[in-house]
């Protein structure tokens, strides 16, 4: 046999064998052949490992494709399991479930908003056909004239109405940037109430204290110029513009003595088409709105309150900026 070496002459009832050593290509095959044996032996045991350790976040991570997938087809109710303090895996869901109340919340006040613009639109329009009607059968020239006054009131209302929903969508976008520049907001505030009480001399405005802040001056004047025109619809003999500076920013705050802002209402502030008991008729709905969306433009907010006066205090919060 191969390691077995038989010497001649010897009775063959009595062998012995010499134990001889491999020779050495033999033994590196054999070597070879363990080490192989091994490596292999490793490589399935790490597989199954692997295997065992990648098959359930290879579950997550199919669970979050499928709800990716379900968001994308229109379920904006789609969710995820995901801990507040876990791995990866977790801040992958976390942050889908962020991007999912953004996107719900999104879809949901498109919705309301052209719910609300069909609603708007339709009562001028109902008044403006109605009009068309009756001045078509009236015979009456006085009367004639008189729906036509009407019908114009009517159709410079739907005006004003879409040049405010055009402002208020363009300031709704994300890319839309605000410019920066010093604005001196105590002459910004005098310049606006001079401007915004010529409808209602009876009403005395009165303007306070100064700050300069960056911002953009035409959309802080338009934010300011809403506010002053909401307390004149609503004041009865006096407004008072103050201009306060503090550590974070400055505050717009406009007080006046009208009738005053239910809570449910000041709770709500900056929805568009929020109306009150006391609002204008003629109002769209939408001017408190549009400030609200540049304040949030400037990094800042708007906040309504009790006024000292005894009316409405609307504050315009701008932190200060870079």
């Amino acid at each position: 046999r191969p390691g077995h070496v038989f010497l001649p002459g010897m009775p063959r009832e009595f062998p012995f064998t010499v134990e001889v050593e491999l020779m050495p290509q033999q033994q590196e095959q054999r070597r070879q052949r363990f080490f192989l044996t091994w490596i292999v032996a490793l490589l399935v045991v790490e597989g199954g490992v692997l295997y065992l350790t990648l098959r359930p976040l290879r579950k997550r991570m199919t669970r979050l494709g499928l709800a990716t997938a379900s968001l994308g087809s229109g379920r904006l109710g789609t969710r995820v399991e995901a801990r507040p303090e876990g791995d990866l895996i977790d801040a992958l869901g976390n942050s889908f479930n962020i991007m999912a109340d953004r996107l719900e919340g999104l879809v949901s006040s498109h919705r309301e908003l052209l719910s609300s613009v069909a609603h708007e639109l339709r009562t001028p329009l109902a008044r403006i056909g109605l009009a068309l009607e009756m001045a078509r059968e009236s015979r009456d020239e006085p009367s004639r004239n008189e729906k036509l006054d009407r019908m114009e009131k009517d159709l410079l209302a739907l005006d004003r109405l879409v040049s405010e929903l055009l402002e208020y969508n363009r300031l709704s976008r994300p890319e839309l940037e605000s410019a920066s520049e010093p604005v001196d907001l105590g002459e910004l505030a005098r310049e606006v109430g001079e401007t915004e009480r010529w409808g209602r001399e009876d009403v005395e405005v009165t303007v306070s204290g100064t700050a300069t802040l960056r911002g953009d001056r035409s959309l802080l004047a338009r934010a300011l110029g809403n506010l002053v025109r909401n307390a004149c619809a609503h004041a009865r003999t006096s407004i008072a513009v103050e201009v306060v500076e503090t550590a974070a920013g400055v505050v717009l705050r406009v007080d006046d003595d009208g009738p005053g802002m239910p809570p449910s209402i000041g709770s709500r502030i900056g929805q568009p088409f929020l109306r009150g008991e006391a609002s204008r008729p003629d109002g769209t709905g939408l001017g408190l709105a549009i400030v609200h969306r540049i304040a949030l433009l400037h990094g800042g907010t708007l906040e309504a309150a009790e006024s000292r006066m005894g009316g409405a205090r609307l504050s315009l919060i701008l932190p200060a900026r870079g």
